[in-house]
């Protein structure tokens, strides 16, 4: 009984989990999702700045002075590089980073990211 029961609960929580991600991805706008892609498929990114701030969030998190507030402020470091090397590598001489990705785009981006570390380490 209790097997069945610990493996309801898992269940339970596997959906509870792929609705979140389902949501999110549906409430991001179509910039801010294209941009998280980019900086996951990004090699330099990832090994770059990626990795170094999710090694940097957990030690705050073992030492206890994680701020979910401030992460997000790190991660908007990462997606503004991340915007000027999409614009780079992909768009047009004369596209910008502000009109390509507006602020709230970036800053859905990095929320997302955020929420994304949270999930899978804390």
């Amino acid at each position: 009984m209790d097997n069945e029961k610990i493996a309801s609960e898992l269940v339970d929580m596997a959906e509870r989990i792929a609705d979140r991600k389902i949501r999110k991805a549906v409430s991001m706008s179509y910039e801010a999702r294209d941009l998280q892609l980019f900086i996951y498929k990004d090699e330099k990114l990832y090994r770059q700045q990626l990795l170094p701030i999710i090694e940097n969030l957990l030690k705050k998190h073992e030492k206890g002075i994680y701020d979910s507030k401030k992460a997000v402020k790190l991660f908007m470091y990462l997606v503004d590089a991340g915007a000027k090397k999409y614009i780079k590598d992909l768009g047009n001489p004369s596209d910008t980073v502000r009109e390509m990705f507006p602020k709230s785009s970036r800053l859905q981006t990095a929320i997302s990211l955020r929420d994304d570390f949270e999930m899978d380490n804390l």
